[in-house]
Formats: C-alpha cells, structure tokens, sequence
C-alpha cells in the first residue's frame, strides 16, 4: 500500500517539524511490505533493478524488524478476502482445530483462510513471541460467532489476558437492523460488518498454565455517524462491557435470557455424528428424477465398449480441456471411475436422496462417484429405518427462522 506508506511519512514528517526536530540520525521506522510475508535474509536477484530495487530494500530491511526486534503494540485495519492472495502464510492452520487443539476440524474451512484471519493470527504470534504485548485491529466480524471459528476465539483466549471486542454490526449481507428496528449502517462503504478487537497480554501471565482469557464484548448498532460519534467520544474505559462467561463458545450476548440459554443443551448432543449434506460435483451425472433412467446412464458411464473422450462428449458437453481433462477435477477422474466400478452391481448403488425440501430424487451413491458422500451419517440411512434432523448451525433472531 504505497499510498498509507507515503501519507505516513508525511504526517510523522509534519509532527517532528511542529516538535522542532530539524534533522534525523536514522530514517523513519515505517517500511513498505507486505506483513504476511516470512522474513527472508537476503535480496533476490531479479529484484534489484529501478522500482523493484527500492521495494525489494523495503521489504528486506523490514525482514530484519520482524525477525529480530521485538513487536509489542499491533494495530490496523487488514483487508478482508474470503479467497486469500496470502498463500503463503499458512500459520492460520493453528485455528483450524476444535476448541482444546487436539482434534482437527471436520467441516469447510475456507473462511478461516480470510485475510483478515491470517492478519490476527500473525498480530497474535508476534505477541506470543515477545510474551507481552498488545493488537488493536478492525476487521469483518465473522470470527465473533461463526462455528467454524470456534478453534480461532479458544486459541486467542489461551494467547491473550484479556479480549475487547467491540460488534460494529453493520452487515446489510445478514440485513442486520438495530434492536429497536431502526437503520444499522456499516462504519465503511461494505456490506460486511466489522467488529474492533483488542487482545492484551501480561508478561506476568507468559506461563503456559495461565487461565483463558477474560472477554469482554460490546455492540454498536446505529447510523453511521452516530458510530463515529461514539467512538470518538469514548474509550476502552468506558464502552460498558459485558464479561461473557467462561464456557461461551461464542463472543455474543445472548440477551435477557442468556442465563436460561446456556442451561440447555447442543444438538450435538441429541446426534453424536453429523455432517453437512451431500456434494456430488457432478449431479447431472449421478442424479436423476428417475430410478430406471439413472441405472441405464450409470450402465453407459461404465461400459467398456464405450471410449473415454465419447463419455465426455455425452456427459459433459460444452466443457473444453484445461488444467484437467473435462469432467475430470482435482480429485476425481472419469477414465480411473470407469476403470474401478465397471464390474460393479449397479442397482445395488442407487438410493434415493432427498434432493430438496420434498424432492426426493435417486443418487448413484458411491464414493468414487461422488466427492462428498458424508459416508459417516449418510450409512445410518441405508439400510435401517433411522430418523435425522436437518437444522442449522445457528440462528440470530427474535423468531424461530430456521
């Protein structure tokens, strides 16, 4: 960001002439890098011509910061990018576990590839590193609440002393409104909502037998210049924080009946195995209204007498070769499916599947032809008369919404 890498040094630049500093022994702290990136020891080579030579000084010379001093006060506001451009940086993968570190988490993790998650996880372990330490950030909101973060707030808690998060809402994506009904804007021209977090660690408190940390929330809902009004006004004093409980698997207030809400129980614990539903990748393929219509493709897709490029053509018209051969994906190839089930009993893989809300239709169900077959919990539903609940994860409403 050239742009907040210039204004910087003019600002800082103003602040020193209107201080009296007339003359500099070293230059001004501030680099231009990108902070995802590892420190690196030494300059590439083809880097060291015109602009690249003085962005590539840049970068190196803030290798040596991050590498070598100490970092105890982390601020910003990072971008946010569900598909991360920070490959990178896989440090993040530290959240991706369930609540405790031992088990990995089962379900997508995409979100926890956001930028903005891989900008905390980097103000954290800078903190880790020195033992002290503070990080202000504004970011989207997601980790707040979301299920899949559930890794990422235990992880922060066994960091951190204390956490300050402060809900900015915001988020038209949810069509999030205030609690009297009225307008709620976004701080920033987004539909995502943003929260500020403030993570503080003690260095009296480095040990690894410290106690999680204390979570204090708060929310702000309104117009947006009714935000900055407050926040201008206030500080970390006097927000009027709420401590969350210990045992609280999410940052968020329950409301009035907080209390009576955490007396009851998960749905989890009604349904000790559960998934998410069926990805095929491919339902023209495998899923067909018909019964009788879908075992003679399926008696097609696996007949040896057929070539490989005319099942293509048939099955996957109008989809030209690229990184892979068409129809075929990173984990699934046509030539090796067809190799592997042609001697199958093909009646024998096709069930019904409940395609939609009262739309129940047939699948060839096996998983060389389907990529997510959630073999876990869908097996319970072969061959017995077992009964399942389809809900979501969470609701946040005055409503049942599900």
């Amino acid at each position: 960001m050239v742009a907040s890498y210039t204004i910087a040094h003019i600002k800082l630049g103003l602040v020193l002439q209107e201080t009296g500093v007339e003359k500099l022994t070293k230059r001004l702290g501030i680099y231009l890098t990108n902070s995802l990136d590892a420190p690196s020891g030494q300059l590439s080579q083809e880097s060291l011509f015109g602009l690249m030579e003085s962005i590539a000084n840049e970068s190196f010379a803030a290798s040596g910061v991050k590498r070598d001093y100490p970092v105890m006060v982390v601020v910003g506001n990072p971008p946010y990018s569900g598909i991360s451009q920070n490959k990178q940086f896989t440090d993040n993968a530290v959240y991706k576990v369930e609540p405790g570190g031992k088990e990995k988490l089962q379900e997508h993790k995409n979100w926890l590839d956001d930028d903005y998650v891989k900008f905390i996880r980097l103000a954290e372990s800078l903190v880790e590193k020195n033992q002290e330490g503070i990080i202000g950030l504004i970011t989207a909101h997601g980790y707040i609440d979301n299920p899949t973060f559930r890794g990422m707030r235990w992880h922060l808690r066994e960091t951190f002393d204390e956490i300050y998060v402060l809900d900015l809402h915001g988020n038209s994506n949810k069509k999030e409104v205030s609690p009297d009904g009225s307008k709620d804007e976004n701080v920033f021209d987004i539909k995502t909502g943003v929260s500020i977090i403030l993570g503080v660690k003690l260095k009296k408190h480095s040990s690894s037998h410290k106690s999680p940390a204390t979570v204090y929330k708060g929310d702000l809902f309104g117009l947006r210049e009714e935000k900055f009004e407050f926040l201008n006004s206030h500080d970390v004093h006097d927000v009027g924080w709420e401590k969350l409980p210990t045992e609280a698997e999410v940052w968020r207030k329950i409301g009035n009946g907080d209390a009576e809400y955490r007396e009851g129980f998960s749905v989890f614990e009604l349904f000790p195995i559960s998934s998410t539903g069926i990805v095929t990748a491919r339902d023209s393929v495998v899923i067909d209204q018909n019964k009788e219509n879908l075992l003679k493709r399926m008696h097609q897709f696996f007949d040896i007498s057929y070539s490989d490029d005319s099942i293509r053509s048939w099955l996957f018209p109008g989809k030209t070769d690229g990184k892979y051969l068409a129809g075929d994906s990173r984990g699934w190839q046509l030539t090796e499916a067809r190799k592997m089930l042609w001697e199958e009993d093909h009646k024998e893989n096709i069930v019904p599947i409940a395609y939609r809300p009262f739309d129940t239709r047939w699948i060839y169900y096996h998983p060389k032809m389907v990529d997510w077959g959630r073999q876990k919990v869908m097996s319970q539903f072969l061959t017995e008369e077992n009964l399942g609940l389809m809900t979501c994860r969470q609701t946040i409403s005055d409503r049942w919404d599900h």
